[in-house]
């Protein structure tokens, strides 16, 4: 039986300022998110070696302490309208400096724990309106919050000694493209108005996938490629 209990807390802080009517400029700071859990592993042996306990079974019980600390970031935005087209940017950058893993009073400084990275986000929107037609597209770029080359060998506590995850993806910059149309009704009597918007969205994926059980320089690079539509009919009221 497992039981786990956890609690974390973070706080962000912000500002948008419209210097003119059509010109919105935003900024936002936020704190690491502060993350502890107590986990807690129960369990009963009733027999050992054709000796059965009965009633009172033989009782092990282990608690593990963990806190983690995640990256700080920081964004900035601005978005600008000029009569039937609006256009939106968006940065994130977030900082690893702080970032952290604790068993117990121990920070851990070995290996799958100190394997992130700085990296950022990326957003750029566009729509334009023609009558009750809107035209949309947009970019976003994401860079991987961990080392390109981080370590799978999760030697970093007694209990993983000598563990390998060998068949582990690790994500690297994704890419999101997209083109997009909707449609918006003229308000019914009662207010209700009927909307479709469609969209098609490109994505590519880098990651690095390493094959062999036994070596940790084997490491073979490949790109993701996924493409979708998306359909949405709604009608508000």
């Amino acid at each position: 039986m497992n039981n786990s209990l956890g609690s974390g807390w973070n706080l962000g802080v912000g500002i948008i300022s419209r210097p003119v009517p059509a010109l919105r400029l935003g900024a936002a700071f936020k704190t690491p998110t502060y993350f502890s859990q107590d986990i807690t592993y129960v369990d009963y042996l009733y027999a050992k070696e054709d000796e059965q306990y009965g009633s009172n079974p033989s009782k092990f019980e282990q608690t593990t302490d963990y806190s983690y600390t995640s990256p700080w970031s920081i964004n900035l935005s601005a978005g600008l309208t000029v009569q039937n087209t609006a256009i939106g940017i968006e940065y994130t950058q977030y900082y690893a400096d702080r970032a952290g893993l604790r068993v117990g009073r121990n920070r851990i400084e070995s290996r799958g724990a100190i394997d992130f990275a700085n990296s950022s986000d990326f957003r750029v929107g566009l729509e334009q309106n023609i009558g009750k037609v809107s035209l949309r597209a947009g970019f976003n770029t994401t860079e991987s919050q961990f080392n390109y080359l981080a370590n799978t060998n999760l030697n970093d506590t007694d209990f993983n000694q000598k563990r390998y995850d060998f068949q582990t993806d690790r994500p690297g910059r994704r890419q999101n493209l997209t083109f997009g149309i909707g449609y918006c009704a003229a308000p019914d009597q009662d207010g209700g108005q009927f909307y479709i918007d469609g969209a098609f969205v490109h994505t590519t994926r880098e990651s690095v996938f390493n094959p062999c059980e036994y070596s940790e320089d084997i490491n073979v690079k490949y790109t993701d490629i996924k493409n979708k539509v998306l359909l949405t009919v709604g009608y508000s009221f």
